[in-house]
């Protein structure tokens, strides 16, 4: 990513960082408004009103903390799309450049022509899901970082309660993705196959459509 576009991945990394960091913020002003609400309905009417105004400075901010999530999530997503082109343009080319290194033997091995081709499609195909799977892994660890910071500030033992209850889902999530994948491994040959096989039959139901004669040429020649 970086050598193919330096300055939209920096862009792009900067932007998710700042989404990560929107939502431990929310979470921080939420418990603030909550210990306002609670202080000012304990307290005199005199410094009740000093509580809401504070009140109404903290709901403010959460307003803007919303309105620049919103923002910030619009241009992550305008970002996503012409780095992603620039990364499978650049890939392309690593591609291209290894073949021009080749010798001409290579091309007539049916297996490395398979090969090529295969490297070819899914390079188009799974650049885009790995940027935004990376990019969104990085962003929920550091919101999970932060967030059990601010947790472990309440007490050690709400942190660990929440590490020892995301383990079975991180676990069954895990299992389920291998044994995914592991069965798309298999189905490669034979889904490539079927998909060969389609091409080749819409185009033997493609019409062969003949050239219209030409009517210059269709004339009889003047004796």
């Amino acid at each position: 990513m970086w050598r193919a576009s330096p300055k939209e991945t920096a862009a792009f990394s900067l932007f998710n960082l700042l989404s990560a960091a929107v939502t431990p913020l929310q979470i921080w002003l939420s418990k603030y408004i909550i210990d306002g609400v609670a202080a000012a309905l304990q307290l005199t009417e005199g410094t009740s009103t000093t509580h809401l105004r504070l009140i109404a400075f903290l709901i403010g901010l959460q307003i803007c903390l919303w309105l620049a999530s919103n923002a910030i999530t619009s241009i992550t997503n305008m970002l996503v799309y012409p780095l992603n082109l620039k990364v499978i343009h650049y890939t392309e080319e690593l591609i291209f450049q290894k073949l021009s290194r080749l010798d001409l033997a290579f091309f007539e091995s049916p297996n490395f022509f398979n090969l090529m081709t295969h490297a070819r499609e899914e390079s188009t195909r799974r650049i885009p899901n790995f940027i935004n799977n990376v990019s969104s892994l990085l962003s929920n660890l550091l919101m999970l970082i932060t967030v059990l910071i601010m947790v472990a500030n309440l007490h050690i033992l709400a942190m660990l309660s929440i590490i020892v209850l995301s383990i079975p889902h991180l676990v069954a999530t895990s299992y389920f993705g291998k044994r995914w994948f592991r069965l798309l491994f298999k189905q490669t040959r034979e889904r490539r196959l079927a998909n060969y096989i389609g091409q080749r039959c819409l185009i033997s139901m493609m019409p062969i459509v003949s050239p219209a004669p030409n009517k210059a040429t269709s004339k009889p020649l003047p004796h």
